[in-house]
């Protein structure tokens, strides 16, 4: 299988990572309005941002983060 399919996989496995890159589509969002806007905990969302940022597909911004 290609990355492409462990993307998906990995983007489909939780709906919290859906929405979380959802929440950043709309531009640089900070982690305090993450949390406001995502029904994960703290732990769980700081973990998926630094999945993503180490996929490449968010990127901070001083204290926001957005996606790339």
């Amino acid at each position: 299988m290609g990355r492409a399919f462990d993307d998906a996989r990995f983007l489909t496995g939780s709906p919290n990572r859906a929405a979380i890159l959802r929440a950043l589509a709309s531009g640089p969002t900070a982690r305090e309005d993450l949390r406001s806007r995502v029904d994960a905990s703290p732990v769980t969302q700081r973990r998926i941002l630094a999945e993503m940022e180490a996929r490449g597909w968010v990127d901070r911004e001083g204290e926001a983060y957005v996606a790339s």
